[in-house]
């Protein structure tokens, strides 16, 4: 192989290199953010579960009545 060959071919495995590390960023950057999510969905649950329960407690005495 010449030089210039060479050269090119280490262009090129800096490029996969640099798109292997965007690949890897994103999935992980997915998996913080899916963590978030679902951290915030059982959060809001456990902070609207007083009013819920008021909310079935309401439901209750009306059916009764």
């Amino acid at each position: 192989m010449d030089q210039e060959s060479k050269q090119i071919m280490r262009e090129q495995l800096e490029i996969l290199k640099k798109i292997n590390r965007h690949f890897v960023h994103q999935r992980i950057l997915g998996i913080i953010k899916g963590v978030i999510i679902v951290g915030l969905i059982i959060l809001g649950v456990i902070q609207l579960q007083p009013y819920l329960d008021q909310l079935q407690g309401t439901f209750s005495q009306i059916q009764g009545i």
